[in-house]
């Protein structure tokens, strides 16, 4: 038995900037099986299951396809109270997978999961098998800038499945009979791009200015001091302050829009508990009880029913077990969509350049 499944897929420069040119929306399509021909062959318990990728590439320093992070000296503030679609397979690998690397998580936990190139997540059934899911990846394409030979690791938390995963590039279309709103733009830049991708991709910088209309060249890991330290107590919430480097613009190509993306799950203690989870972007405060789905999500932790409610959204039926309970952020045999917030009204009310020439920064605060 494999650890892990692992598929390694080599991308030139040249690959990765007509990716970004061609399509504007990444998704992650997993199959999650068991050895065997019934259900009852599947493994009992729920666990973590995530894909990673890190490529070996370097990043350009400077121009428009760059990925870099930056974080302030550790501070220590005072305590707070409490389509069209083009289908471009990317990397395909299904392998048996068993115990996986569980660095990044608690040690009370001991599940994969939270790390920097972390791409896609979810958590097993109770013996059941045929999970199948379409995530919403976009936010994370930043992770594939490097290029050169990008590794991709499926890993669980215990016992044995047999995994699949592809990478979806599609592009968005308008509905019939009308054209979108930067259509022209984004049609000069693909057109650019078959003649010279570098100077497609710098076109389709500027042409990307809505939500989802292009994928994003660049991203700062937010490298947070205490990710699980002190989760029960107050103390978690000090010392979350990180600074954050805005993309400079070159050749008057301006950053667009920003967009805060997490994927965030509660185990251990947490499994059946309710939680809220606030972002301060500059003073302005983005949270997971912004919108109906996102509360749902992680307030019905605990609720008789919680996670019947999410056989719509993906979640498997008619699992063994308690499957049926509400869970923090999560259900058993359910993928976990990322988080995302548009902040970027955020950053241009603190002073920072979008749209503009500079570069800048702004204080981004987390709990």
């Amino acid at each position: 038995m494999e650890e892990s499944a692992v598929s390694s897929v080599v991308l030139s420069r040249k690959e990765v900037e007509a990716l970004a040119v061609e399509h504007d929306v990444m998704q992650v399509y997993f199959e999650l099986s068991c050895p065997g021909a019934r259900d009852q062959d599947c493994a009992v318990w729920d666990h973590v299951i995530t894909l990673t990728a890190e490529c070996d590439g370097v990043a350009p320093t400077n121009g428009p396809f760059e990925s870099v992070a930056h974080r302030s000296p550790k501070k220590t503030p005072k305590r707070r109270p409490k389509r069209d679609r083009k289908g471009t397979e990317s990397m395909q690998q299904q392998q048996q997978l068993g115990r996986g690397d569980t660095r990044g998580a608690g040690p009370w936990v001991g599940e994969p999961g939270g790390g920097a190139h972390e791409l896609w997540r979810g958590v097993t059934p109770f013996r059941r098998r045929g999970g199948t899911w379409l995530t919403p990846a976009t936010a994370f394409f930043p992770l594939l800038l490097p290029g050169g030979t990008c590794t991709f690791k499926a890993q669980v938390g215990g016992e044995h499945w047999l995994a699949s995963a592809k990478l979806i590039f599609s592009k968005q279309t308008a509905p019939a009979g009308r054209k979108s709103q930067d259509s022209g733009p984004h049609e000069k830049a693909r057109t650019a791009a078959k003649d010279d991708p570098a100077a497609g991709a710098a076109a389709a910088r500027v042409a990307g200015s809505r939500l989802g209309s292009l994928l994003p060249l660049y991203s700062v890991t937010l490298d947070w001091p205490n990710p699980s330290d002190h989760f029960g107590g107050p103390d978690y919430n000090l010392n979350r302050t990180v600074a954050v480097a805005l993309p400079p613009s070159k050749g008057g190509l301006p950053w667009r829009r920003a967009v805060l993306a997490a994927i965030i799950t509660g185990h251990g203690g947490c499994e059946f508990q309710p939680t809220s989870h606030h972002f301060l972007v500059s003073g302005t405060e983005f949270s997971t009880l912004d919108t109906p789905e996102m509360r749902t999500r992680f307030m019905l932790a605990g609720a008789e029913l919680g996670c019947t409610l999410q056989v719509p959204n993906g979640a498997l039926p008619n699992e063994h077990g308690t499957w049926y309970y509400g869970r923090n952020g999560w259900c058993d045999g359910q993928d976990v969509p990322p988080l995302e917030w548009d902040i970027t009204q955020a950053i241009q009310q603190a002073g920072g350049q979008g749209g503009g020439r500079g570069g800048g920064g702004v204080g981004l605060v987390g709990e």
